[in-house]
């Protein structure tokens, strides 16, 4: 009986101290900011001469993160679930039991954010290759020009 005693309050004090562990992961994480220039100007010179599509999504990254907030592992799962499920309310019912630290809300602010991380993400890749393109056919036309 004793050592059923003992084992109760080692295990209520091991519960106690995990349910403090526990309270950290309701506050959201804060998103490091990316570092600035040294030369801010520069890096401003730097943006008028960039597609502002690349800006948009360069600015969006840099405010909410790779991931908006949540632990790189919640994420992944979070990314897997989205890709594999073909509607919202069937992605919401998948996410829900899996992410059982995220609230009904949390989930669903992350799939508005993700949407638009990957719609900004698609534009800035769509910019680049319109970037490159235009300036392979400039060395194209050097190219013939000196021939």
């Amino acid at each position: 009986y004793d050592s059923l005693i003992v084992s109760e309050s080692a295990l209520s004090a091991e519960l106690a101290s995990f349910d403090n562990e526990l309270h950290k992961f309701e506050k959201p994480l804060s998103v490091p900011q990316r570092f600035t220039s040294v030369n801010s100007r520069t890096q401003t010179t730097n943006q008028h001469n960039l597609h502002p599509a690349i800006v948009e999504f360069d600015k969006y990254s840099s405010t909410h993160g790779p991931t908006n907030g949540w632990g790189e592992f919640e994420h992944q799962l979070f990314v897997k679930i989205y890709n594999s499920s073909s509607s919202d309310e069937k992605m919401l019912d998948k996410m829900s039991p899996a992410l059982p630290f995220k609230s009904y809300d949390q989930i669903e602010n992350q799939i508005s954010w993700f949407r638009k991380f990957k719609s900004l993400e698609r534009a800035k890749r769509d910019a680049l290759e319109e970037w490159r393109n235009a300036k392979n056919s400039k060395v194209t036309q050097k190219k013939q020009n000196i021939n």
